[in-house]
């Protein structure tokens, strides 16, 4: 099965092929360029370079937001129209989830409660969610098969955004006292702010990966459950609203 990844909620944003379960290439791409400039010929000059084509895709994963509405409504479309024109279908992966599952799959992550995801939205604000992990993981007696399967994360605070101190007193509340592992930039600020609050310093990846990689992992578990959907039925996730929808409700009535 070769899976093709795609993460645009970010400026320079990431790009994965695997094939049967291994990694073939990933990319970063240049943030000095758009998505709309780049795309779609960074990817099929990808997929030629490892003799492949669109045509070779069987599963497209792309990531659903949130993130930049301008990149994340590019890499949607393209996804759409690669999938639309070859017939194939798409796992939809969140970004927030998708960045739990790196701190989840870490060779070297401490064992935690909850798993807290941050991303940069710009404007002083962040899109964050905390998450618990799949039960498996916890009691470690199947943590392989578990990072295999990537189930859908519970999230014990859904996406949000917002000034980073409102989003941690919303999970001081959910925590309870209990341990966290951040994940995404900008967790640093996080968990001194966390360790004021709480008493105890939380543990902190603060520069994780391209997304892409992961992305090509859990697709490929979603696809093989039965998980991945017609080009049609993906949605973005936006969590924040648009800057037009602000502007008319600032308009005036006339």
């Amino acid at each position: 099965m070769v899976i093709l990844a795609l993460d645009t909620t970010t400026p320079e944003g990431s790009l994965a092929i695997a094939r049967d379960g291994v990694l073939l290439a990933d990319k970063v791409g240049d943030s000095a360029n758009t998505h709309g400039q780049r795309l779609p010929g960074e990817v099929t000059n990808l997929l030629m370079i490892h003799g492949l084509s669109l045509r070779s895709v069987d599963v497209f994963v792309v990531c659903s937001g949130p993130g930049s509405f301008t990149g994340l409504r590019v890499g949607l479309a393209t996804i759409q129209a690669f999938a639309l024109a070859h017939g194939r279908s798409i796992v939809p992966v969140p970004a927030l989830e998708a960045l739990a599952y790196l701190a989840i799959t870490a060779s070297e992550r401490p064992e935690t409660d909850f798993i807290g995801s941050i991303m940069d939205a710009h404007r002083g604000e962040v899109f964050a969610a905390l998450y618990a992990p799949p039960s498996d993981e916890k009691n470690k007696s199947n943590i392989q098969g578990c990072a295999r399967l990537f189930p859908t994360l519970n999230p014990l605070v859904s996406a949000a955004v917002g000034q980073l101190e409102p989003v941690l007193v919303d999970w001081q509340a959910a925590l309870g006292g209990r341990s966290v592992y951040l994940v995404g930039r900008g967790t640093a600020e996080a968990a001194m702010s966390l360790e004021a609050k709480m008493g105890s310093r939380p543990c902190v990846l603060a520069d994780p990966p391209p997304l892409a990689p992961i992305m090509t992992r859990i697709g490929a578990a979603r696809a093989m459950a039965g998980k991945a959907i017609k080009p049609h039925a993906v949605r973005p996730i936006y969590v924040r609203r648009s800057d037009a929808e602000l502007a008319r409700e600032r308009r005036p009535r006339r």
